[in-house]
């Protein structure tokens, strides 16, 4: 064979492999981003490992600046009954206790429930509201378990009204942005989350100013620096319950868990692996994602920009290459991270209960900020190469 042959068959086999390539990165949108659900084992990639291959996303319910992204299938930690903090405190079944350091709370459970914190949760009371920083497993009858927590107000150091100085009294709300989270559970930096809250607050100052067509200031006077009290503000309540009504029917089924884009951007998954909790968590979940969406909100833009099924099944998709770490938290949980250059997966796990994740949080990076400034926490754990595992959704 000459030269002029060999280079021909090797021009043909480059025009083959490229027009390979091309069918893969840039198949039309519209093949597959409109279907009514896609399974997450749809989808192959060189990257990695489906991550929850096992679920299925369904079609997106839109309103105004914001999309949910219901997620289906089979749970495979049901078999333990957790009761979310929120109905806990309820019925008095757990005791928050003030112990005058920012970043750490107790905790005893007083009944034979087991008990699960949400990270993000905001208990209300104390010298100062505080956002718990982790999910929690609480073992029936455990005593002055501890908390980290960071203070989500920070102009109060003593009592407030009628509430106890040294002890928590409810939990109705969640933190209620992307910033927040990242600031707690990834940098754990209280100057981050004070400067997260005043962000939040001045946004939705604004924008529900717009909204009721008149200056509102939902920063409360019994304390302006709370972002629990802020959240209760009859304006922006009354902007809540217009996202709200579109959404509020959508846990059906065997729903476990939901992804939400705002202005066209993903921004976070949940997951739960046992059905009823993630029911009883669904409300408070939905209210934070609307508040999130509030804050983003462009009063003026025209026309909403939305993202199909296919964008948000890519985040999914894990490097086999970054390594999770792991911290046991109690005798109860175990917490998992991992980060990579787009996102950031957080899991929960239940020693007890054959080391099953319950809990899945992935959080979306904002390609607008920078992330390389400072070393994260995920990063600076000096954990043990040897505590490294895999722990894998039970297969159906």
């Amino acid at each position: 064979m000459n030269s002029q042959q060999v280079f021909k068959k090797l021009k043909t086999a480059i025009f083959i492999l490229s027009l390979f390539v091309l069918g893969i990165s840039c198949a039309s949108p519209d093949q597959n981003n409109n279907p009514e659900s896609l399974n997450m084992d749809d989808e192959t990639s060189q990257k990695g490992m489906g991550l929850l291959s096992q679920f299925t996303l369904e079609k997106s319910i839109n309103y105004k600046n914001l999309q949910i992204f219901m997620i289906t299938g089979t749970a495979g930690a049901d078999n333990v009954s957790y009761v979310p903090l929120k109905l806990a405190m309820e019925k008095k079944w757990v005791e928050i206790k003030e112990t005058s350091n920012v970043n750490e709370l107790e905790i005893s459970n007083l009944s034979n429930n087991v008990i699960f914190i949400n990270a993000g949760d905001i208990v209300k009371g104390g010298k100062q509201d505080r956002t718990l920083t982790y999910d929690m497993i609480i073992g029936p009858h455990s005593k002055n378990e501890k908390l980290s927590s960071f203070c989500v107000e920070s102009g109060r150091w003593s009592k407030r009204g009628n509430e106890s100085a040294d002890q928590f009294g409810s939990n109705e709300k969640m933190i209620t942005s992307r910033k927040l989270k990242i600031a707690s559970k990834r940098d754990n930096n209280q100057q981050k989350v004070w400067k997260s809250v005043e962000l939040q607050t001045d946004k939705l100052n604004y924008n529900v100013s717009k909204y009721s067509n008149k200056d509102v200031n939902i920063k409360a006077n019994a304390s302006g620096s709370s972002l629990e009290l802020a959240l209760d503000n009859k304006e922006l309540k009354q902007m809540k319950e217009e996202y709200k009504k579109h959404f509020i029917n959508l846990n059906k089924g065997d729903a476990l868990g939901f992804a939400y884009a705002i202005n066209g951007e993903l921004y976070t998954v949940d997951i739960y692996n046992n059905k009823k909790l993630f029911d009883q968590l669904f409300e408070k979940l939905l209210d934070a994602a609307i508040v999130e969406a509030i804050t983003d909100l462009d009063i003026e833009q025209a026309e909403n920009e939305y993202i199909g099924l296919t964008a948000v099944n890519s985040v999914f998709l894990v490097e086999y290459k970054t390594d999770e770490n792991i911290r046991d938290l109690n005798a109860r949980t175990r917490w998992l991270t991992k980060e990579e250059d787009d996102k950031m997966i957080f899991t929960s796990v239940d020693r007890k209960n054959n080391l099953t994740w319950l809990h899945k949080n992935i959080i979306i990076k904002d390609p607008n900020e920078d992330y390389s400034e400072e070393k994260s926490i995920i990063q600076d754990m000096n954990l043990d190469n040897s505590m490294q595992l895999n722990v894998r959704p039970q297969q159906r």
